[in-house]
C-alpha cells in the first residue's frame, strides 16, 4: 500500500440468533504463510440493510463455540472427539476377532450379503455424523463451497468465496449438496441435517469401496476372505472417523484409486486413465499414485493402444470439467490454483 491506509471492507451475514463476532486483524489468512508487517485502525463493525451490487457476502453460522476462554467448554469439545475414536476402535477390535473365528465359514448368497453390509456400513456412517460435529474449520469450508456452488455456480465460484484450497473436481460433488440444502431450507451448519448432508457423499464413497473390496478380493482370496475384508473396512476405525466423525473426504480419493485399480487388473486403461484423472481433480493428492500406475502399464504389454485412447478421455473429461471454472480467466489459471492447492 505503499505505506498508505486502505480502506477494507467485508459484508457479512451472521447467524439468526448470533449475539456476537470475533473479528482478527491480522497478516494472513487460514493455511497461508504471510511474512511482514501490517498496521490497522478505525476497525468498527456496523450493521447493514443490504449489500452493494458487487460486493461479496460472507455468510456465517453460529461461532459462539469459538467465544470461549480455553476453559470447560473447549476441554468439554476436545474430549468429545477423543472419545470417539475409543468405542469405534472397540468395535473393529471385537469385528475382527468374530471374523478371525469366522474365517472357515462359507459365505451363502454373498450378493445378499455383501449388499447387508453396504447397508449396514451407510447407516453407521449416517448416525455418526448426526452425532458428532467433526472438524469445524473444514465443516464450514464445505458448507460455505456448496451454498457457493450453488448459487454463483461454477465460473463465478472461485470469486464467491473467500477462501478454496480444492480444486474444481469435488466441487461437483458439492454442487447438488448446496442445491439441497437450499430446496431444504439448511442454513445451520452446526445441525445434525447439514452434516448428514455434506457427509453423505464421503460415506458413500466408503461404501463403494466396500464392494470393490469385496470385488477385487474374491479373485484372490475366495468369496469367504473376500467378504470379511470388506467387512473390516466397512468398521475399520480410521476409515468411520476420518468421513462419518470427523467429516473428512479421503473417502472420495479412495474409491477413486480402488476404482482405478479394477479396471487396470482387467487390463480395461480405457477407463483406468479417465477415472484417475478425475479423480486427481478431486484430490490432487492421487497424483501420488502415479509412478505405480505408469509402472503397472509398462508391465502389462500390448496395452499402448488402449492406454492412448484411455489419454484421450481422460484429457476430454479433464477439459469438461474445467472448462466451466476456467473460461474467461488467464491459461494459466488452473495452474496455479493446483499449485496452491498442493501447497496447502
Amino acid at each position: 500500500t505503499d505505506g498508505e491506509f486502505v480502506l477494507v471492507e467485508s459484508w457479512i451475514k451472521t447467524d439468526m440468533d448470533q449475539r456476537s463476532l470475533v473479528v482478527a486483524a491480522r497478516l494472513g489468512d487460514y493455511s497461508a504463510d504471510n511474512t511482514g508487517r501490517a498496521w490497522f485502525a478505525d476497525v468498527r463493525m456496523e450493521r447493514a440493510d443490504a449489500v452493494p451490487d458487487g460486493e461479496l457476502l460472507i455468510l456465517l453460522t453460529d461461532y459462539s463455540q469459538y467465544q470461549n476462554d480455553g476453559g470447560a467448554e473447549e476441554i468439554a469439545a476436545e474430549t468429545e472427539k477423543t472419545e470417539a475414536i475409543l468405542p469405534w476402535a472397540l468395535l473393529f477390535a471385537l469385528a475382527a476377532a468374530a471374523l478371525w473365528l469366522l474365517r472357515g465359514m462359507q459365505v451363502s448368497r454373498p450378493k445378499l450379503m455383501i449388499a447387508l453390509l453396504m447397508a449396514l456400513a451407510l447407516i453407521l456412517r449416517v448416525l455418526l455424523a448426526v452425532r458428532y460435529t467433526g472438524y469445524e474449520t473444514d465443516n464450514n469450508c464445505f458448507y460455505a463451497w456448496a451454498l457457493a456452488m450453488a448459487n454463483a455456480g461454477p465460473n463465478a465460484f472461485y470469486d464467491s468465496v473467500s477462501f478454496c484450497d480444492y480444486p474444481p473436481g469435488y466441487l461437483y460433488l458439492l454442487w447438488p449438496v448446496g442445491a439441497l440444502m437450499n430446496l431444504l431450507g439448511v442454513a445451520n451448519v452446526s445441525s445434525a441435517a447439514v452434516r448428514v448432508l455434506l457427509r453423505l457423499t464421503p460415506s458413500l464413497c466408503d461404501v463403494g469401496a466396500v464392494y470393490l473390496l469385496w470385488k477385487l478380493g474374491r479373485r484372490r482370496l475366495g468369496e469367504t476372505a473376500a467378504w470379511l475384508l470388506a467387512a473390516l473396512y466397512a468398521v475399520s476405525p480410521a476409515v468411520l472417523i476420518d468421513s462419518a466423525v470427523w467429516g473428512q473426504v479421503d473417502g472420495v480419493l479412495v474409491l477413486g484409486l480402488l476404482l482405478t485399480v479394477y479396471f487396470a487388473q482387467e487390463d480395461n486403461w480405457t477407463a483406468a486413465l479417465p477415472v484417475f484423472v478425475v479423480t486427481a481433480l478431486m484430490k490432487p493428492q492421487a497424483l501420488m499414485a502415479a509412478p505405480l500406475g505408469l509402472l503397472a502399464l509398462v508391465m502389462r504389454k500390448g496395452q499402448l493402444k488402449k492406454a492412448l485412447r484411455g489419454l484421450a478421455i481422460a484429457l476430454g473429461a479433464a477439459a469438461a470439467m474445467l472448462l466451466p471454472f476456467a473460461w474467461g480467466k488467464p491459461v494459466t489459471w488452473i495452474f496455479e490454483l493446483y499449485t496452491s492447492t498442493l501447497g496447502s
